[in-house]
């Protein structure tokens, strides 16, 4: 353990009580990474490991919440739902249908479809089949929009009431 603290402390920053990590990251997280004992891995888990925590199936994060942060002090061994449901309550964003509204417009940059597309379909008769060829997407497309699982109309104000946001 003493080995391990050692070559951590060398590279990181003491902020207040906090060990910010100025080494190598993941390159898809803001993830504390580093090779010891021939295996490359997120440095809080090898801390963890170090620590004797049980940690096979389950993430270490920070109490602190800093993403950066490697104290040993610090760590927390959770289970993912757990830190999902930390995290939700701690969440600056909501559910709310602006918010909603700016990430599903953001999804659809590229797409085939629109939502004046979209309401056409939702309310267009004929067979889920026949709808599709007639605007050139899949039968899957079309019953996803007829059922509101996507391209929902988040400003309609008994969304909420159907389930529109929730599902």
């Amino acid at each position: 353990m003493k080995e391990l603290i050692e070559r951590v402390r060398g590279h990181i920053e003491e902020i207040g009580d906090c060990w910010e990590w100025t080494g190598a990251m993941q390159s898809n997280a803001p993830t504390p990474t580093m090779n010891y004992k021939g295996r490359v891995g997120a440095v809080r888990r090898f801390l963890a490991e170090a620590q004797g925590k049980a940690i096979k199936g389950k993430l270490v994060t920070c109490k602190c919440r800093n993403e950066l942060c490697v104290n040993p002090d610090h760590l927390l061994v959770v289970t993912r739902k757990r830190l999902q449901e930390m995290v939700s309550k701690e969440s600056k964003y909501t559910s709310s249908p602006l918010r909603m509204k700016k990430l599903a417009d953001k999804a659809r940059e590229n797409s085939k479809l629109n939502s004046e597309l979209a309401a056409e379909i939702r309310d267009a008769d004929g067979t889920q089949r026949e709808i599709a060829a007639r605007y050139g997407i899949s039968q899957a497309t079309v019953s996803v929009i007829k059922r509101g699982k996507t391209w929902r109309d988040y400003f309609n104000p008994f969304i909420q009431l159907i389930g529109g946001l929730n599902k």
